[in-house]
């Protein structure tokens, strides 16, 4: 239909409007409450986005060399607006939330397993929070909280650092369990496809992580390493 009523129907005055629409995008089952696209020159669109999924369901959408999930199940219900285009729109925004729940996590570069994981990502137009993330590893148990400012900018951006501003809490921090950051990085290579415009910013994502300079606060109530071990003392009051 006309965007705006008698400029015609062409290209950049088309509006297509979808309603209770149900797909399937690789192995992701979804379902959107309203879909909007407007303007087939530079196309833009409104989308409130559902989903639930096996987290498993997700690796060939990040990059697998990074991260890997190996359990868990996800949902997703966000809200898109922006360009389709592969070009940076600084009206570009996501609002909603991802929720993980029973999550195992693999960081490939170091072979390093988390389980157990379950937490909450917002989505706040521009920047990325990430809400009591809770993780295992060996005797370890980290709770993790984060935030990402001008998401879409980093990532559709060359030569630009992620900066997450990171705190971690932990009731018993055994550094034994990251002894992997000793050793060599561990490679798994896996076989590359081509890939949607989508799947390759998502992967961008999964490289900055990599890269990203973290702003950090650790408190951590018992510290092992080897044979020391320390308990922080609480204040009196």
């Amino acid at each position: 239909n006309e965007e705006i009523k008698g400029q015609g129907h062409e290209d950049e005055n088309t509006i297509m409007h979808f309603s209770s629409m149900k797909g399937r995008w690789d192995k992701l089952d979804f379902h959107c409450d309203s879909i909007v696209i407007r303007n087939l020159i530079h196309p833009q669109m409104n989308l409130n986005l559902l989903s639930d999924f096996p987290l498993e369901n997700i690796n060939n959408v990040f990059d697998e060399n990074i991260l890997a999930f190996s359990n868990g199940y996800g949902k997703i219900n966000v809200v898109y607006s922006g360009s389709l285009e592969q070009n940076y729109d600084s009206l570009r925004m996501i609002h909603g939330n991802f929720d993980m729940d029973s999550a195992s996590i693999i960081y490939v570069p170091r072979n390093l397993k988390f389980t157990d994981g379950k937490g909450n990502v917002h989505f706040t137009g521009k920047d990325m929070i990430v809400d009591n993330l809770n993780l295992n590893t060996g005797s370890t148990d980290l709770i993790m909280n984060g935030s990402a400012k001008n998401l879409f900018y980093i990532i559709n951006q060359e030569n630009k650092k992620l900066v997450l501003d990171w705190t971690i809490r932990s009731n018993k921090l055994n550094l034994n369990d990251f002894i992997s950051f000793l050793k060599q990085k561990h490679s798994k290579v896996f076989s590359k496809k081509k890939k949607s415009s989508l799947d390759r910013s998502l992967t961008n994502f999964t490289n900055l992580l990599e890269s990203a300079n973290f702003n950090l606060n650790l408190n951590a109530r018992q510290l092992i390493y080897k044979k020391f071990f320390a308990n922080r003392s609480e204040e009196r009051r």
